[in-house]
This record gives C-alpha cells, sequence and structure tokens, in this order.
C-alpha cells in the first residue's frame, strides 16, 4: 500500500508541531543558538549535530556540533540561515540514558549505556535563537519526510 500525499503531509505537520518555537534573538546578530534535549529517556553524553538542507539535500559539514550535558540538553552556535536544518544526536561510547523504568532510591533514574542509537530533528529555518527537541517521535517524523515521494516517484523530502 503506497502512502497517500495527505499521508506526506502529515508528516510534515506533525514534524512542525513536534518541533518547539523559541524565540528571543533579535535582528542583526552574528550568531544564533539552537538548543533542546535528546531523549529516548535523556541522553548524557551523545554527539549532537546540526546540519543545512540546501536544494533538498544534507550538507555532509555539520553547521554546529557539542554533545550532551548530564541532563541531556544541548545547545549548538553558529551563522543565522534561512535554510532547513536537521539535527542529529549520535551514542557514541560512553554515552548513557537516563532510564524512567528503573527509578533509583534517591529518586533519580538509572543510568544505562545506549549504542547505535541515532534520533534527529529539523527546524525550518534559523533566523533568530530556536529551541528544537530530538526524541523517537521527531526521528520518525523526518524518516517520513526524507522518503517522501510525489504522483509520479520522484524524491519530495531530503536526501
Amino acid at each position: 500500500m503506497k502512502p497517500s500525499r495527505i499521508f506526506h503531509i502529515s508528516a510534515a505537520s506533525m514534524l512542525a508541531l513536534l518541533t518547539a518555537c523559541g524565540g528571543g534573538g533579535g535582528s542583526g546578530t552574528a550568531s544564533v543558538s539552537l538548543s533542546g534535549t535528546a531523549g529516548k529517556g535523556l541522553l548524557i553524553g551523545a554527539d549532537v549535530k546540526a546540519y543545512e538542507v540546501v536544494g533538498g539535500k544534507q550538507s555532509t559539514t555539520p553547521w554546529a556540533t557539542t554533545t550532551t550535558n548530564n541532563v541531556g540538553a544541548y545547545e549548538l552556535k553558529g551563522s543565522p540561515s534561512s535554510n532547513p536544518i536537521v539535527v542529529v544526536v549520535s551514542a557514541k561510547t560512553g554515552t548513557e540514558m537516563l532510564d524512567e523504568s528503573q527509578p533509583q532510591a534517591d529518586g533519580n533514574f538509572k543510568k544505562v549505556p545506549v549504542s547505535n542509537l541515532v534520533l534527529r530533528s529539523f527546524v525550518e529555518k534559523l533566523t533568530s535563537n530556536d529551541t528544537v527537541q530530538v526524541n523517537p517521535l521527531t526521528e520518525s517524523a523526518v524518516a517520513m519526510a526524507s522518503n517522501a515521494k510525489d504522483s509520479s516517484g520522484g524524491a519530495l523530502g531530503l536526501t
């Protein structure tokens, strides 16, 4: 069964709803920040890379890079961009996840090692400071948008 155009539009709409709008940046700034949290359970020590999408193709050179902190948060800083930005969070050696299914006596969640995990999210453009969360739902939305096809089978999503 082929997904319909309405399905792809719905996926794109879901992606837009899942990316939270931030604010506060004034015009004329030399840099902007993109911040948020990464989680499937908060990810600690994961790589975060943001890539511009130009002409439907994701750049191979990151716009900015960082690592998530001890509560799964990140902040990227770079030049403003009117291009879409894909945020990619990747587990690396030493990355841990707070496992909400394992509460500890001290009220914290157990930290468990995680590997082979990649999650993505998307922001339409980055001309002022913004916030974007990265989680399994945003990964699904980006995957659906990436695989979108028009009625003749041509790619509509990013490649």
